[in-house]
């Protein structure tokens, strides 16, 4: 009787990286696109949007974060929340609709729950969000890093921006001559390692690579309206789902590996 190996959701995290092509150190920076420190209108389903620079490693390892703007002061009225959030943005290939790559950074976008009709109360607010990763599985136990800050964002440059009733203030509207502003970094360590560990190694700052030209703002302009898929988004950017190429890819080259090591156990078992 041949005895198979099982494979486990711990061996697919473990081979998802070199599968990806990651090389180490992995830096990954967080820059917030948008929004800035500016005012705003105090538009329904607002939206937050944010790059991950080094897309292989950013997807290969994982991202949840999870983002509210906090009421800071401005209109007393009871009425209105204190804080506004939408649901937690992840690399979950069924959570989102905006699966969207730009040069090497990962595009991460969500909006405000509108369920209740929501619209931000008038005011000054603080973006808040924390960034969480597990590079790995092993033996039922997890490796999670997580940066970001609980109040603003401590790993980089604050942002604080107003928004208003009257309509004074700006839309959706994302500068294509301001770089974004940078808000974090993590780094993954021995590349020979299991589990890569976080690394002391910090790298240079550069949110102007992340910067967009005013064809992929007018892709999340579209997506914000409710067109994720609109011919300017295919045009511009490169998908990252199991829709695209790279994804496809790399959800084969995981296969391949796993289907590799378990016909080395049939053969050893049959030894």
């Amino acid at each position: 009787m041949v005895r198979l190996p099982t494979l486990t959701a711990a061996t697919c995290l473990a081979l998802t990286p070199a599968a990806l092509g990651v090389s180490y150190p992995a830096t990954i920076e967080v820059d917030l696109i948008f929004p800035r420190n500016e005012t705003y209108n105090n538009m329904t389903s607002f939206p937050i949007v944010f790059a991950l620079q080094n897309a292989d490693a950013a997807l290969a390892f994982g991202y949840t974060i999870d983002w509210e703007f906090v009421w800071l002061g401005g209109d007393e009225d009871e009425k209105f929340l204190d804080a506004y959030t939408g649901p937690d943005i992840s690399n979950s290939l069924y959570v989102g609709d905006f699966k969207y790559t730009h040069n090497d950074s990962v595009l991460v976008a969500g909006k405000v729950s509108n369920r209740n009709g929501y619209y931000l109360r008038p005011g000054t607010y603080a973006v808040q969000w924390t960034y969480d990763t597990v590079t790995c599985s092993v033996s039922d136990t997890s490796t999670t890093y997580h940066i970001g800050g609980d109040a603003y964002i401590t790993s980089g440059g604050n942002v604080v921006f107003t928004a208003v009733s009257d309509g004074s203030g700006l839309g959706f509207e994302i500068p294509v001559d301001e770089c974004p502003v940078f808000s974090g970094q993590w780094t993954a360590g021995d590349g020979t390692a299991t589990c890569p560990e976080l690394s002391s190694f910090d790298a240079e700052p550069d949110p102007c690579k992340a910067q967009l030209g005013q064809e992929q703002i007018d892709c999340l302009q579209d997506w914000y309206r409710g067109n994720n898929q609109s011919e300017v988004c295919l045009a511009s950017l490169e998908r990252w789902d199991v829709e695209s190429g790279a994804a496809s890819v790399a959800l084969m080259s995981v296969f391949s590996a796993l289907l590799t090591i378990w016909f080395v156990g049939v053969i050893v078992g049959t030894l």
